[in-house]
């Protein structure tokens, strides 16, 4: 493993999850105004114990994509990994205050706000979590059963009024994008390498 590439992830990362608290904290003090109306919080009731399920399923998928770094032994794609939670961290603490949405009403914090409270909606740190944790594994049966986590967790994380359903959407589309400019850029050095093999 490369421990420069690893020491630079692991500033990236620490930078991003620091702005992205000190943003929140920023929100914290300002006055948003009214919550806003969700069609998933008027479909489903508020029971106290749905933060809860949402965060046990974010932690059973933080579990699977660490079994995928260790059994497929993808020790040396780790600075990677770093980097892309850092870089959404980042991309989620610039979006904070340009969104700057009320939280929904009645939220049910579960135990890992009640470790690292956070401030401001859109997008979804949950979400962007999970669904970059999705998107980074290759297995396809660890896929699927983290696409069924990722799914269950965003789930009840919205119906607990954790957020609302643009925020998850959000996330998303964010975490989609950033994994596959990634593949690209894979790709296109493939290509790279490929003609300049072909020309020896």
């Amino acid at each position: 493993m490369n421990y420069r590439k690893l020491a630079l992830a692991f500033l990236i990362l620490a930078i991003g999850i620091s702005a992205n608290f000190i943003m929140s904290d920023v929100l914290e003090n300002i006055n948003r105004g009214f919550a806003v109306w969700d069609l998933m919080h008027f479909l489903f009731p508020l029971r106290q114990f749905y933060s809860l399920i949402s965060e046990t399923f974010l932690v059973i998928a933080v579990m699977i994509f660490l079994f995928y770094v260790c059994r497929y032994r993808k020790y040396d794609y780790v600075p990677y990994y770093l980097i892309m939670i850092g870089a959404f961290y980042f991309i989620r603490a610039v979006l904070l205050p340009l969104t700057p949405i009320p939280s929904p009403y009645n939220y049910d914090y579960g135990f890992l706000y009640a470790l690292l409270p956070q401030h401001g909606t859109f997008p979804s740190g949950h979400a962007g979590m999970v669904f970059l944790f999705f998107f980074m594994t290759g297995d396809k049966v660890l896929r699927y059963a983290l696409l069924m986590f990722a799914i269950a967790t965003v789930f009840f994380l919205i119906i607990s009024r954790g957020h609302y359903a643009i925020d998850v959407i959000g996330s998303i589309m964010i975490t989609y994008i950033m994994a596959n400019v990634y593949k690209m850029r894979d790709y296109a050095d493939a290509r790279i390498t490929t003609k300049l093999l072909k020309k020896v």
